[in-house]
């Protein structure tokens, strides 16, 4: 099984795609009518993207059975035209909880210097400024 990776994609599941008996082809640079040729040249069984848009003209230039997404959601993925191809999409939900968890730890402490921000920059403006006698 042929399994065209055309986005920046971590070595330990190129090793694991390896690992089970898929040729793996990493071309992380492909997009729009780049990819449709490469997919045309290479025939893959399968397409891995990240942020890439995979449209029809892409999922018609070979004989692609699965379309995967590593990360979250499908809206790069036009998945009526997966879906009148008879192609499966698929994605990796969950692949960005550590990003999440460390933006919603993060957020209370935003809030926080954002609320005293304008007041200890106020303070800080009013001390500067020469006192009227």
């Amino acid at each position: 099984m042929l399994v065209l990776i055309a986005d920046k994609f971590e070595q330990s599941g190129q090793d694991g795609l390896n690992a089970i008996g898929c040729k793996v082809s990493y071309q992380p640079e492909l997009k729009d009518e780049k990819l449709v040729a490469a997919i045309q040249a290479h025939q893959p069984d399968v397409l891995v993207v990240r942020s890439t848009k995979v449209t029809e003209p892409m999922m018609a230039a070979g004989p692609i059975k699965l379309v995967v997404r590593a990360g979250a959601g499908f809206n790069t993925i036009d998945v009526a035209a997966a879906s009148r191809r008879g192609i499966y999409v698929s994605n990796c939900p969950g692949k960005n909880s550590i990003a999440v968890a460390e933006l919603v730890n993060a957020c209370p402490i935003i809030s926080w210097i954002s609320s005293i921000l304008p007041s200890r920059t106020r303070r800080a403006s009013l001390s500067a400024m020469p006192s009227a006698r």
